[in-house]
């Protein structure tokens, strides 16, 4: 685990299944250190065999929130890795950051239907992610996706995730090294 900070962070990323959150927080972890919070991951530690129910999902999300509170108050940096699909899943997400008194960033990334369909193929077939999602939730979820209301990086295509990803390591440096975090 990264050190505690003066300036520490919260990264958001938000988006459906397949579009790259996980690979984006891994990149982005190369050029800062920073604690990587999975949903996925985290569920997989909680339930044996994830059924995906609403009460598996609020206790999910309970540990999520708690993990977050925690670490952010011990001044570490994090990268939350999960869908925040709507408004109301994000809301809890900046209430803990302002609470723990830590800036937050939110990268939102809604990839064309094709090229996730085309993702999450690849990735069933190497087997590698820790995310039960298909093609079928992904078609379940998608009409419940909210674009991000405030400030944010957005990702519309695959060509976007370089320059996005640059843009963002730029900011969150600029923040971290402003006088008062020194």
């Amino acid at each position: 685990m990264p050190p505690p900070e003066k300036c520490p962070f919260l990264l958001i990323l938000v988006g459906l299944p397949g579009t790259g959150k996980s690979t984006f927080a891994k990149h982005f972890v190369e050029h800062i250190p920073a604690v990587v919070l999975e949903s996925d991951a985290l569920r997989k530690t909680l339930v044996t065999q994830p059924v995906y129910t609403d009460t598996e999902h609020t206790r999910v999300f309970t540990a999520v929130h708690t993990l977050m509170a925690k670490l952010l108050k011990q001044k570490v940096s994090l990268v939350l890795d999960a869908t925040s699909l709507t408004a109301k899943d994000r809301e809890p997400l900046y209430k803990i950051a302002s609470g723990a008194g830590v800036r937050n960033f939110v990268v939102e990334i809604d990839l064309p239907p094709e090229i996730i369909k085309k993702h999450l193929n690849e990735r069933i077939q190497q087997g590698t992610s820790r995310s039960d999602a298909d093609w079928e939730i992904y078609l379940q979820l998608r009409p419940k996706f909210e674009p991000v209301s405030g400030k944010c990086y957005r990702i519309k295509s695959e060509s976007d995730f370089q320059p996005v990803l640059e843009y963002l390591i730029k900011d969150v440096k600029n923040y971290i090294s402003q006088e008062e975090c020194r």
